[in-house]
């Protein structure tokens, strides 16, 4: 019966056959795509322990309406380009073929998003989404850094499948059905097919729209937000769609009210700020959080080591429960040193980590810290170092243009950038540079070289071996006890860490060194939740034999912006401190608060509360693990750590846009 419905009336059933085959395929393609999301995963659903069924077929029910949006998106204008050509006779084979020709490209691109989220998500914890773009500035580096890496091969194999088979199957149904189906049409048509045809153009075009949307409700379409139904992490992600994600968090970024942020008004910011820190009075002429930290009469000049080691959370060390003993050599500092047992980093990404360790400001929520022109000024533990004539250097494993840490050092107190160009090529073994311990065997050479003029120096590094590709250098005393690579490589991090130690223990500035291990951001890791905190808590030790002779545990909650304010407070150092950064050997903190691109986290000493970016607020006890949403019953918790939290990001934004971040003046106070 339909067959001859068709048969009889292709001039009006033909666009809405194409529409809905077109549809289909898209959708059975994205349902394939998003099995392989959940393999790729599949570790992760074992934190799931009732109702794994039936949460799982609604994350792909969800699946599907995103999915939906995507193809209708896809669809939209080629679709009018075929049912307006194709009720012209004479334009009939170009409508089709440019309907065609359009999903052959705009479907695969999509697919290939949807591929490239699967290593993505591994390393971040999200899926793609505009934070993506901080890298695009460095293509052949990031180009390197994916195909090094022999893990993220087994997802090419099955992306040349998927376009192959796609396209194979567009061009089969278009040069032997649907072209021949117009050949064999009437050439008369009559009022009925014609009515009919614009009835069904109406019916396409009205289900797109609701496609488009998402969903039937008037008020909003539907939102990232509509995917997190559950309290696990992983099966609300599973329901996104990456290219969805990445489209809508680029449509946020370019918005006209997205350019700044808008999280709570300046000046109440600036005030709540201001009572965090404790200021009562402030300098004149000087940023409104600047305040003199003079602790003694006297300031100890000794020289400073600063190791910024990737992606080393807690996660991954014994004390934390770790039973691999991954890092011997950082435990073993540690027990000779004073040790931040909660410090968390501002954000997950490198450039986070190294700018708010060494200037004391939090990441800005899916703002790029150090790739903005003109640089603006930062003051913070270089600025100050440099006032008391210390020698600024920082060392790292790759190209220094890579995220704009060479300018934004360089602009910002630093006298010397040592990178991957300062190596020879025999040297660099992949695309993240150098080995660890080859660039600190490079850093004792140099500074033992120049240390006979007796300044005072500081040394910052910033490692690079626990980071994909992972390449494990041969021809070296290290032999890794695990066999996954992913552990292999922080049992090197670490041995290098030893070996950098035990080199400079043979110089004479070793004895008159304070050396300070921390991260630029921990690694997604077990977390049952959408931020996770194995991402943020990380190490802070302060390593100094001549200066501490036992271990000292500090567990008081702290932030990665506090490094640099204790170790001056360490050092008894004289100085104006102009940024949100504490001295966590003379006073405390009530939260935590870090970034997760473009989701905000805040804890205290057991309550976990996450910020969505559409205001959404979610509270777990995290001290137990526990993934029930309590916010409901801690709402004035709640309210005060959001208030602390956009306070925190807000005024520093203010600061920012006012250039309140650079050189003090050296103002007097005024109440």
């Amino acid at each position: 019966m339909i067959r001859h419905i068709v048969k009889k009336f292709p001039f009006w059933i033909n666009p809405f056959k194409y529409f809905l085959k077109m549809y289909l395929l898209g959708i059975l393609f994205y349902t394939v795509l998003r099995l392989l999301f959940f393999i790729a995963n599949y570790s992760q659903f074992a934190q799931i322990h009732s109702h794994k069924g039936s949460l799982l077929c609604y994350a792909f029910f969800m699946g599907w309406r995103f999915d939906t949006v995507v193809s209708m998106y896809i669809l939209a204008f080629p679709a009018v380009v075929l049912f307006v050509f194709y009720y012209l006779r004479k334009t009939r084979k170009f409508s089709i073929s440019f309907f065609f020709m359009f999903c052959s490209v705009i479907y695969p691109l999509s697919y290939l998003i949807s591929f490239a989220d699967i290593p993505y998500y591994s390393q971040f914890g999200n899926r793609l989404n505009i934070m993506a773009f901080t890298w695009f500035d460095h293509p052949t580096f990031v180009f390197k850094m994916i195909f090094g890496e022999v893990r993220y091969w087994i997802f090419i194999i099955p992306l040349i499948g998927v376009i192959w088979l796609w396209i194979r199957i567009l061009l089969k149904n278009k040069r032997y059905g649907l072209l021949a189906e117009i050949e064999s049409m009437s050439h008369r048509i009559s009022k009925i097919q014609i009515s009919a045809y614009w009835l069904s153009a109406v019916l396409v075009f009205g289900l797109m729209f609701v496609g488009l949307r998402g969903r039937m409700e008037k008020k909003t379409p539907i939102l990232i937000g509509t995917a997190f139904f559950s309290n696990y992490n992983i099966i609300n992600q599973l329901g996104l769609n990456p290219s969805f994600t990445l489209l809508r968090s680029w449509l946020d970024d370019i918005g006209t009210d997205n350019k700044q942020l808008k999280l709570t008004d300046d000046t109440l910011a600036v005030a709540d700020l201001q009572k965090s820190l404790g200021i009562q009075q402030t300098l004149i002429g000087e940023s409104p959080i600047a305040r003199m930290q003079n602790d003694s009469l006297h300031a100890d000049t000794p020289n400073i080591v600063l190791v910024i080691m990737e992606s080393m959370s807690t996660d991954k060390m014994h004390r934390y429960g770790n039973s691999l003993n991954l890092t011997p050599n950082l435990e073993h500092l540690a027990s000779h040193a004073i040790f931040f047992n909660r410090i968390y980093t501002a954000g997950i990404h490198t450039f986070n980590g190294i700018f708010s360790t060494l200037y004391s400001f939090p990441a800005l929520l899916k703002k790029h810290s150090m790739n903005e022109f003109p640089i603006p000024e930062y003051f913070g533990l270089p600025g100050v170092l440099k006032q008391y004539g210390y020698q600024n250097t920082f060392y790292l494993t790759h190209d220094d243009q890579f995220d704009n840490v060479g300018g934004f050092l360089k602009s910002n107190f630093f006298d010397k950038i040592v990178s991957q160009s300062d190596y020879t090529s025999e040297q660099v073994i992949g695309p993240l540079g150098v080995p660890d311990h080859v660039m600190f065997e490079h850093a004792v050479k140099e500074i033992t070289r120049t240390q006979s003029s007796g300044i005072p120096f500081f040394a910052a590094f910033m490692t690079g071996s626990d980071h994909g590709p992972y390449i494990i250098p041969k021809d070296i005393p290290f032999k890794p006890k695990t066999s996954d690579i992913k552990t292999a490589i922080v049992e090197y991090a670490d041995w290098a860490i030893g070996h950098f130690i035990e080199l400079a223990k043979n110089e004479k500035w070793f004895s008159n060194t304070i050396f300070v291990f921390v991260a630029d951001h921990g690694y997604w890791g077990r977390s049952a939740y959408e931020v996770s905190l194995d991402y943020h808590h990380t190490p802070f030790i302060v390593y100094a034999p001549e200066f501490i002779q036992k271990e000292v545990n500090n567990n008081k909650i702290g932030l990665q912006i506090d490094v640099a304010p204790t170790i001056l407070g360490f050092l008894h150092l004289n100085y104006i401190n102009n940024t949100p950064g504490i001295n966590l050997l003379a006073t405390e903190r009530k939260y935590a608060i870090f970034s997760s691109d473009e989701k905000i986290g805040c804890i205290n000493d057991s309550l976990f509360l996450i910020i969505r970016d559409d205001g959404t607020r979610l509270m777990f006890n995290y001290k137990i693990n526990s993934i029930e949403n309590i916010i409901n019953k801690h709402k004035a918790i709640a309210d005060s750590m959001e208030r602390a939290s956009y306070s925190l990001i807000q005024a520093s934004q203010w600061l920012k846009i006012n250039k309140l971040t650079g050189k003090p003046k050296g103002g007097s106070f005024q109440k």
